[in-house]
């Protein structure tokens, strides 16, 4: 199941966003490294992490786009009509996330811990909440 949470700030005018929009994505480009992406996602980076990680700018008709992807997460910003900044986050596996809740274990007893997010709808409320955090954690 894939989730998406965008964040958008709008511009009164294109002119404002297209003023600091070619900084943004040449700073995004040269300085966010491995490390980064994963703390905007709430994780650290250990030395063992196996999965696909980077950073790609693509140019479209619709305009330029700076994505940041750590393994099935990825954070992207592109201009939206030319006058909406949008930083928007897609997750694959919710799994990647881990947040406080009721773990059952298998003698039958439960205990409250960190966990990984459950794919289902009572875990929206939470994830939500990550997503937005990794959303402002970018901006």
């Amino acid at each position: 199941a894939e989730a998406e949470y965008p964040t958008d700030i709008v511009f009164k005018r294109r002119e404002d966003l297209q003023a600091i929009y070619g900084h943004l994505t040449r700073t995004a480009i040269h300085t966010v490294k491995p490390d980064n992406i994963a703390t905007f996602l709430g994780r650290k980076l250990n030395g063992n992490y196996q999965d696909e990680m980077g950073n790609k700018f693509n140019t479209r008709i619709e305009g330029t786009r700076i994505k940041h992807t750590m393994g099935s997460v990825s954070i992207k910003m592109y201009d939206k009509f030319g006058f909406i900044l949008r930083i928007e986050l897609t997750v694959n596996d919710v799994s990647f996330f881990k947040h406080y809740r009721k773990v059952e274990h298998r003698d039958g007893t439960q205990s409250m811990k960190q966990a990984q997010m459950k794919k289902g709808i009572y875990s929206l409320p939470a994830l939500r909440e990550l997503l937005l955090a990794a959303n402002r954690r970018y901006l």
